[in-house]
C-alpha cells in the first residue's frame, strides 16, 4: 500500500496517473477534498447545465471502475447515478453484485444475520419485503448507498438528513415532509450514523421488536 499526498490543485492529475498506472491495482480517495461537507443531495448534476454539483462527486466518478476499491463511482455503484428510478440488475446474485461502500455493506451483512429481517431464500428485490427502515444519515459514503441497497432488497426506506427526508419504495424515491419521530416509530429497523456527539433519539420512539443498528461515527450516546 502506498499513500500519496498531493496538493489540492494536483488531485485530479494524480488520480488520472493512478488510473493509467498498471502497477496500481486499486485506488482509495479520502474525502472530502474540495467540498467542506459531504453532500446529502440525491442529485449529482445541475438540471440546467448538466454540471456536477459537487467537485468531490466528479472526482468519485473519475476513479477507474477497474480500480474503484470503495465502490463510490457511478459505473460500479449504479444507484449513485442521478435518476428518479433505482435500477436493480436483472438476474442479480451474490457473485455479480456491484462493489459497494464498506460501511453500507457491513450493515447489510449484519442485517442478513438477524432472523425475520432478511430472507436469503427469496429472490433479490424480495429479501426484505414488508420491512420499513429509517436511516439517519445520507452521506454518499454510507447513508445514501445503504438506502439504495435496502430498497433494492424490497424494504421501504426513510432516508433522513439534517434538512430533508426522502422516501424509497419500489425502486423509486421522492422527497417528503415527515418528522424524524414519525419515521422511527413506523420502522422495523432503525439505523443511525450521525457524526455529532449531541445527537440522540428518545428511547420511547423505538418500538418493541425493532432492530437497531448504531454505526459509531462519534462517541456520543445515540439513544437517550
Amino acid at each position: 500500500m502506498e499513500v500519496a499526498r498531493v496538493d489540492e490543485s494536483e488531485v485530479e492529475d494524480a488520480l488520472h496517473a493512478a488510473n493509467v498506472d498498471s502497477s496500481v491495482n486499486s485506488v482509495i480517495v479520502c474525502y472530502p477534498i474540495f467540498d467542506a461537507y459531504e453532500t446529502t443531495s440525491l442529485s449529482k448534476f445541475c438540471r440546467l447545465t448538466g454540471e456536477y454539483l459537487s467537485r468531490d462527486d466528479k472526482l468519485r466518478d473519475n476513479v477507474s471502475p477497474m480500480k474503484d476499491a470503495e465502490g463510490l463511482g457511478h459505473v460500479y455503484n449504479r444507484p449513485h447515478s442521478d435518476a428518479a428510478y433505482i435500477s436493480h440488475p436483472e438476474n442479480a446474485n451474490d457473485a455479480t453484485k456491484e462493489i459497494t461502500p464498506c460501511s453500507a455493506e457491513a450493515v447489510m451483512k449484519c442485517l442478513s444475520a438477524v432472523p425475520g429481517v432478511y430472507n436469503e431464500f427469496l429472490p433479490h428485490t424480495k429479501r426484505m419485503d414488508g420491512l420499513t427502515v429509517t436511516i439517519v444519515n445520507r452521506s454518499p459514503l454510507y447513508g445514501h448507498p445503504l438506502a439504495v441497497m435496502l430498497s433494492n432488497e424490497g424494504a421501504e426506506v426513510y432516508s433522513i438528513a439534517l434538512s430533508s427526508t426522502y422516501h424509497f419504495k419500489d425502486f423509486k424515491y421522492h422527497k417528503i415532509e415527515s418528522e424524524l419521530e414519525n419515521c422511527i416509530k413506523s420502522s422495523n429497523v432503525v439505523i443511525t450514523g450521525v457524526p455529532d456527539p449531541n445527537f440522540s433519539i428518545p428511547g420511547e420512539w423505538i418500538q418493541p421488536q425493532t432492530v437497531s443498528v448504531y454505526v459509531n461515527f462519534n462517541f456520543g450516546k445515540t439513544y437517550s
